[in-house]
């Protein structure tokens, strides 16, 4: 099942969806990558998947932020727990494992 709720603008877009206790996963669909990624910086969630990709690989961090969990596992992510870490991926963006990470206190 897939809710859909309707916004005017990406600023808007981001601000329903970061108004959750919850922050496991994301996902984007767009015919632009720049947008996309801009999107997704801005989402408060432990990964966005833009355009369906998933790169399952074992370095890729997973975790959530919320009540979905705080914390990684996976990776050299993994042992830092007290980062706030965030991977996107795209088909488009598919450098080395968390090329797209952020990592802020």
């Amino acid at each position: 099942m897939l809710a859909m709720t309707p916004f005017t603008s990406d600023e808007d877009a981001v601000r329903i969806a970061n108004n959750t206790r919850y922050g496991l996963s994301g996902y984007l669909q767009t015919t632009n990558l720049s947008r996309g990624l801009r999107v997704a910086e801005a989402l408060v969630t432990g990964e966005v998947l833009i355009n369906g990709a998933a790169n399952l690989r074992v370095q890729r961090p997973f975790g959530g932020i919320g009540i979905s969990g705080m914390g990684k596992e996976g990776g050299k992510l993994g042992v830092e727990e007290f980062l706030r870490v965030k991977s996107v991926a795209s088909p488009e963006n598919s450098g080395p494992p968390c090329a797209a990470a952020r990592r802020s206190r």
